[in-house]
């Protein structure tokens, strides 16, 4: 009796499965495009409902708790929120909300949780603003780092110390320059 070569027996085995992959694969992409969009529908659809019977047990967005926030920051915070009252909190994104929030200018860092049944706690803390600086004829309010805030309007901090050239001398850090700063 003849024996067949081990490689010969690995190589019918790696071809057998391929194949069994290759039409797994084709009966799959059959199945989806013959159902058209209705596989997505159905998701949707199964969303939709889970989205209600939460709703309905009452666990939805009645409140938002802000803390740490100053009123500077406020309107750009509230800006960065992408959810309505009513809206299962169960549901909410809380790591896409926390990343819009960072994005802000003010924040440092924030913390974001769920208090159930309706109420969505929001942690921040801000960036303390450290000085106005002046460059190139314009004021800049700058963090402890020397960052600058982009959101930070100079002539909302008049109770900063100023550093830099400005419009009455050289300034050091911890001076004062009158009460009124240009916008």
């Amino acid at each position: 009796m003849q024996r067949r070569a081990p490689w010969l027996r690995i190589l019918c085995g790696w071809l057998l499965t391929a194949w069994m992959a290759g039409s797994g694969l084709v009966l799959l992409l059959s199945v989806v495009l013959m159902t058209g969009g209705r596989a997505q529908m159905l998701v949707d659809g199964m969303r939709d409902l889970a989205d209600r019977r939460i709703a309905a047990m009452g666990v939805n967005l009645q409140n938002i708790h802000l803390k740490g926030v100053s009123d500077h920051s406020r309107a750009d915070i509230r800006a960065a929120l992408d959810f309505q009252r009513g809206q299962p909190i169960a549901l909410m994104d809380l790591a896409k909300v926390k990343e819009n929030i960072e994005k802000i200018g003010w924040v440092e860092s924030v913390t974001i949780r769920r208090q159930f049944p309706d109420v969505l706690i929001i942690d921040v803390v801000e960036r303390p603003r450290l000085a106005v600086w002046q460059y190139q004829n314009k004021s800049y309010v700058i963090d402890d780092k020397g960052q600058i805030i982009p959101e930070a309007r100079a002539y909302n901090f008049v109770d900063l110390p100023l550093a830099g050239k400005f419009w009455c001398g050289w300034i050091p850090v911890g001076g004062t320059c009158g009460s009124k700063m240009p916008p």
